[in-house]
């Protein structure tokens, strides 16, 4: 249904200039905007993450560039927290700060494309739509749906992985849940590392406890997928690299420090 309602949407007029009558433009708009919107959301109900991608680059245009044209969406900054969400999870940290750099300053919107349309007002239309822009920016950063993926981030940054894992209970909508679990499970990868080096063994309780796993079955099942040895009493031991059989090339090395040296020295 939502591909058929796609397809018709392409027999209307929804690229700029908008010059026909305004109030027709704003309720194709909005249409269109809504009908992405579920799609996203629906894509993120059947777990297709390549399909959100593809429905929140279509959403995107009608969130930022035409948002002077008609009225806000009550669903923009949670499918935008969900899009964030996304670029964690995936570990595209560049693209995460680029789209919060995004949401930080005034967007630019369509109210260009209508003044250039529209000869009068020019001047006060400019004005509104910068204003708007501008504290519209400020509700972005500060959206609860918006917050919880930047406080995601800085938790990931500073290494306080528990936290991530404590935040999987505090999600600020059900689709967020999705993504959550996710970055769950690659936090509790990035956990398992660190736990592999820094013990010989634990418990399974102790395991249970360190990455936030719901019951001990869980556990002995991740620990399966990380071959790790699980005894009849609940020990769970560690392996552990020979260290003696490590070897650096320091011969190698030398010989290519010293090479550096030597071409350093014949350039000065």
């Amino acid at each position: 249904m939502v591909t058929k309602i796609k397809i018709a949407l392409t027999g209307f007029d929804l690229m700029p200039p908008f010059v026909g009558d305004a109030k027709l433009t704003a309720k194709l708009l909005a249409s269109a905007r809504e009908t992405f919107e579920i799609a996203s959301l629906l894509s993120v109900t059947q777990g297709d993450v390549k399909a959100f991608e593809r429905n929140f680059a279509q959403l995107r245009p009608y969130y930022f560039d035409f948002a002077s044209l008609m009225p806000p969406s009550h669903h923009q900054w949670a499918i935008v927290g969900l899009n964030l969400m996304n670029l964690l999870t995936a570990n595209r940290i560049s693209d995460f700060h680029a789209e919060i750099e995004l949401l930080s300053v005034p967007a630019h919107t369509a109210a260009d494309h209508a003044a250039s349309a529209s000869s009068s007002s020019s001047s006060s239309a400019s004005l509104s739509s910068s204003a708007s822009s501008l504290q519209h920016a400020r509700k972005a950063l500060t959206n609860e749906y918006v917050a919880f993926p930047v406080q995601l981030e800085q938790y990931l940054m500073e290494g306080s992985y528990n936290k991530v894992l404590k935040a999987r209970g505090d999600v600020p909508m059900s689709y967020y849940s999705f993504f959550m679990e996710n970055l769950v499970n690659t936090v509790r990868e990035r956990l398992a590392v660190c736990t592999e080096k820094a013990y010989d063994s634990l418990s399974v309780a102790e395991v249970q406890q360190l990455l936030k796993f719901n019951s001990s079955a869980e556990v002995t099942e991740f620990a399966k997928q990380r071959d790790w040895n699980v005894s009849n009493d609940g020990i769970i031991s560690f392996p552990k690299v020979d260290a003696s059989r490590i070897e650096l090339p320091s011969h190698k090395l030398l010989q290519q420090t010293i090479g550096y040296a030597t071409e350093l020295e014949r350039i000065i």
